[in-house]
């Protein structure tokens, strides 16, 4: 596979174009959902906390939570 290498490596570039697109739309539609028409005085500080509470990819864990209560 030698012989294809650029053409991979150019393969790989617009794969990961697609990847990071995906990841644009989908913070931008939390964004969307955070800063609706009833939170229109929202500051710029509170939506960045918003959206790295709704990006995070570690969910709670209800289940521990409810058993030490």
């Amino acid at each position: 596979m030698e012989k294809y290498v650029l053409l991979s490596q150019i393969g790989m570039g617009l794969l990961v174009l697609f990847g990071s697109s995906y990841l644009c739309e989908s913070l931008f539609s939390k964004l969307a959902f955070i800063k609706n028409k009833y939170r229109s005085q929202i500051t710029d500080e509170r939506i960045k906390q918003l959206l790295m509470v709704a990006s995070a990819e570690n969910a709670p864990d209800f289940m521990g939570i409810i058993a030490k209560k």
